[in-house]
């Protein structure tokens, strides 16, 4: 039997066959799990609520924990000698009056005397300060599951922007012209052309 060769149909380009039988392709979706869920325009205010209070969320925590463990980077410590003689012999230790072991630190850097004397406010003994540090840990890691959804929430609201965008220029001549492909992390790019008014 012969086929004719403009003959076309989808389901020929996205299907696969086993052992005799046909099976549909699996298209690969760009979007995840929770973009499926609040695909739709109407959720689009419910979604941009749940942004903001997500944003407030990790401003709190940020601002509780300090982010004392992350280095921001940028901040040296430059110590100006006379002579080459005086910088191959400094001792930063020295210098700093501190120990080897807090030279890393940028903040809370306490001095010799302070090291000596000082305990840990608040500790009354190492299980205290295991507490406090299984504590710390676990609020660094929700405040990163937040920024997580946080990203990804933004990322839904672009989305659904962009689809209002498109649904509202439907009834359009000059249809918008797409930039760059969507993906689970950013939207697609359109580009609208502007119409000059009459």
């Amino acid at each position: 039997m012969d086929k004719n060769p403009d003959e076309y149909h989808h389901h020929m380009v996205n299907s696969h066959t086993e052992f005799g039988k046909h099976f549909e392709d699996n298209k690969k979706t760009d979007e995840t799990e929770l973009q499926k869920k609040l695909g739709s325009i109407r959720d689009l205010e419910y979604v941009k609520y749940h942004l903001h209070r997500e944003r407030k969320k990790i401003d709190e925590m940020k601002s509780g924990l300090h982010l004392a463990d992350s280095t921001a980077g940028g901040s040296k410590h430059t110590v100006f000698v006379d002579d080459e003689e005086q910088a191959r012999s400094f001792d930063p230790c020295e210098y700093l009056d501190t120990d080897e072991a807090l030279l890393g630190r940028a903040f809370n850097r306490p001095k010799g005397d302070q090291l000596v004397t000082n305990k840990i406010k608040g500790a009354a003994c190492k299980a205290d300060v295991k507490a406090a540090d299984s504590l710390r840990r676990t609020q660094y890691k929700e405040l990163r599951k937040r920024m997580h959804r946080e990203k990804e929430l933004s990322v839904v609201v672009d989305k659904l922007e962009l689809k209002k965008a498109l649904a509202a220029s439907a009834g359009c001549e000059v249809k918008p012209k797409m930039i760059k492909k969507g993906k689970s992390d950013k939207a697609a790019v359109y580009k609208w052309t502007y119409i000059r008014k009459r």
